[in-house]
């Protein structure tokens, strides 16, 4: 590059021109560094404008670049960015490998609290199960109690009802007329409570009259209980009334199922059959079989 302050250097000693005179003053007093000078070419170069020498007028050729030149710098350029490219996809190599691992970790979470839950769900199934069978334990035991405390007990419905009536004279008179009890007999019946149980009773607006309150009889003696059972299956027919019957005291659920096996008795009677109604342990059963058919074996009825 044609250099200024040389050229100026040439003519000193001579005449010089005012203009040449006010320029190599103006550069005297300047210290300007090889740096600059270059950082200044480059700027020309980069702008594609030639240099001008502002002393002499002459342009100053711009510097050459060779091919070998320019493919060194494209190689340089094509190598940086190869290793700029592999870094990247390393980094993005690594950052997908910790993506998959934390995916992995991820299902592997997932997977521990599904079977979390699904041990939970069966560990609450198999307690439910064992509370459902302890109310069923428990509620057989309660009715087992139950059912003991009223053995000594008989329910006596279709009694009479009298207007200050004494309840025991009442039933000693029903021991006689419904169950062929003597005098003797019939006075020598432990009874140990009586009273009527009120329930609901028919309307008489609906042409039906109202059935006597039942009668709750405790016996002092089992035997005298179960000889009155005895003689209502052994009695015969009746004449002009309805009979008294009776049956055994048995807890609300108890009695509440023979009601409904008491009906479908009714039903296999009307079919021709025998039946009996007896309790098992704390089950209530309906058995039957064909009328006047005393050697056949009780069948079960089951719904």
């Amino acid at each position: 590059m044609y250099n200024l302050r040389s050229n100026m250097s040439g003519k000193r000693g001579k005449n010089l021109s005012k203009e040449q005179v006010t320029l190599e003053s103006m550069f005297a007093g300047r210290n300007t560094s090889n740096t600059q000078r270059i950082d200044k070419e480059k700027m020309a170069d980069s702008m594609n404008t030639p240099l001008v020498n502002v002393v002499s007028g002459e342009t100053a050729e711009p510097e050459t670049v060779t091919n070998a030149e320019l493919k060194g710098l494209l190689l340089d350029m094509d190598k940086r960015l190869n290793a700029r490219m592999e870094s990247i996809e390393t980094q993005l190599r690594d950052t997908t490998a910790r993506v998959v691992k934390n995916e992995n970790k991820i299902a592997d979470l997932i997977e521990s609290v599904e079977l979390t839950d699904n041990q939970c769900k069966a560990h609450n199934e198999e307690v439910t199960k064992k509370i459902d069978n302890m109310d069923v334990n428990v509620h057989l035991e309660f009715v087992r109690q139950e059912l003991h405390n009223r053995k000594q007990n008989l329910l006596f419905y279709g009694v009479k009802e009298e207007k200050d009536e004494n309840i025991y004279q009442v039933m000693r008179n029903v021991f006689k007329t419904d169950f062929n009890f003597s005098e003797e007999e019939a006075s020598g019946v432990f009874i140990v409570n009586a009273h009527r149980l009120p329930r609901r009773r028919r309307d008489e607006q609906n042409g039906q009259n109202q059935s006597p309150d039942p009668v709750i009889v405790r016996f002092g003696c089992m035997s005298d209980r179960g000889y009155i059972l005895d003689a209502m299956k052994n009695r015969g027919f009746i004449e002009d009334r309805k009979p008294v019957m009776c049956y055994t005291d048995l807890p609300p659920t108890m009695k509440r199922k023979r009601g409904q096996l008491a009906a479908r008795a009714r039903d296999l009677k009307k079919e021709g059959k025998s039946t009996r109604i007896r309790v098992d342990g704390v089950k209530v059963i309906l058995e039957y079989r064909k009328k006047n058919a005393r050697n056949e074996a009780w069948k079960l009825y089951t719904d």
